[in-house]
């Protein structure tokens, strides 16, 4: 689902501002002081505006969604699902990275649309029960397990 011309497209203006940070360093000695320092905030501007881009993206992900059917008796499906959302560069970055090492993402702190899927608790109480039992606790688990440009 992670498409590398996306992937490459988005992390190329990073290497490019990387390789001109690069050469200036390399001539610092060549290059006037005031000069100096202007490039490095003018490129330091350009890479914090690169990172605060924001886009919308197709996020395929995947959780469990678990059900009492009876007494004691639980099904925990598994349920693939796909959302639009709008996420910056720094975020689509650092769920590509996760996406790339360890073939899923968990959701991040400001996906609210996600999170509330997955920080959903069920608590099954039953009348037989024991008292050091409350009953079942079953929580929905999300993870992302693909990205793509919307």
């Amino acid at each position: 689902m992670l498409k590398n011309n996306e992937m490459t497209s988005q992390n190329s203006n990073t290497d490019i501002t990387h390789e001109l940070m690069n050469i200036i360093d390399e001539s610092k000695e060549e290059i006037p002081e005031g000069l100096y320092l202007r490039l490095c905030n003018t490129l330091q501007k350009k890479h914090n505006e690169d990172e605060d881009k924001e886009d919308f993206y197709k996020i395929s992900y995947i959780f469990t969604e678990p059900e009492m059917v009876g007494f004691r008796t639980h099904n925990l499906s598994l349920v693939n699902n796909k959302k639009i959302i709008k996420l910056n560069t720094r975020q689509y970055n650092s769920i590509c990275y996760d996406l790339k090492n360890m073939s899923f993402a968990r959701p991040l702190r400001t996906m609210e649309c996600l999170l509330d899927i997955c920080n959903t608790t069920y608590i099954y109480n039953c009348s037989e029960c024991n008292n050091n039992d409350d009953g079942v606790n079953l929580i929905k688990t999300l993870v992302i397990v693909g990205i793509e440009k919307a």
